[in-house]
Formats: C-alpha cells, sequence, structure tokens
C-alpha cells in the first residue's frame, strides 16, 4: 500500500514512525450497504500498559480509515473493533522512534499565555 502527502504520512505496512507523525490503518469493509448507518470502527492503540481508543472513519469506496499520532518513543500495537466482520479483529504494530530534525509535534499552551511545541520549543504566532 503506497499513501502519498507529507513526510510524516505513513502506511500500515512500515514497520516504523516518528514521534507526532501520523500512522494510518486503511480496511476494506463490504461495499453492500450504507456504510454510515449501521457500521463503525475503533482501534485500540497500545504502548505498555497505556491504551489510546480512536475513532475509524469511512473514506469512500468501501475503504475504512484510523488515523494516529503517537506521542511516545516504543513499540506500539493495535486492534480493530467494529460490528462489521470484515472491519474487526485487524492487529498490527509499529515502532516509534525519535522525530526528526523539524518535527518538534503538535502545539499547546504553555506557561498559561504562551504556546509551545510538544517538544518544548517555542511557537510565536505573528499576525497583522
Amino acid at each position: 500500500m503506497a499513501l502519498i502527502g507529507s513526510h510524516c504520512l505513513i502506511a500500515a505496512a512500515s514497520v516504523t514512525v516518528e514521534c507526532w507523525c501520523r500512522y494510518e490503518v486503511v480496511l476494506m469493509g463490504p461495499a453492500a450497504g450504507n456504510p454510515f448507518t449501521g457500521s463503525s470502527l475503533h482501534a485500540d492503540f497500545r504502548l505498555e500498559h497505556r491504551t489510546v481508543t480512536v475513532d475509524g472513519f469511512y473514506d469512500g469506496e468501501a475503504k475504512w480509515r484510523v488515523r494516529f499520532m503517537p506521542d511516545e518513543i516504543g513499540e506500539w500495537t493495535y486492534t480493530t473493533r467494529s460490528s462489521t466482520p470484515e472491519l474487526n479483529g485487524a492487529t498490527g504494530q509499529f515502532q516509534c522512534v525519535n522525530p526528526s530534525t523539524g518535527n518538534h509535534g503538535p502545539v499547546a499552551v504553555s506557561e498559561t499565555y504562551l504556546s509551545a511545541y510538544a517538544d518544548g520549543a517555542r511557537y510565536v504566532v505573528l499576525g497583522d
């Protein structure tokens, strides 16, 4: 499977992903029926004793996706959950590695009134 996009987009077949980059699982579901009324998809991503549950979404043409951004270094595993048999019980794993130069992670509030990247680098908004 080949996915295109930013340097952080990783296909499910890959075994490593940078911290704070997107890991994507793509599953094929049934082509018949209305995917918006009877199906749902969730994935449980695990690192040691921590579990993060992520909702998946229907992307057209019987394709379902789950997108996850690991925020800790280590070996992550995942298992999907769905009432649709074709989407239920898919498993996989990947190794989350150190971020590359320039990958500072998401921005959040820091020191009450400031913003900073996840790695602690200051984020400054400039505008008119």
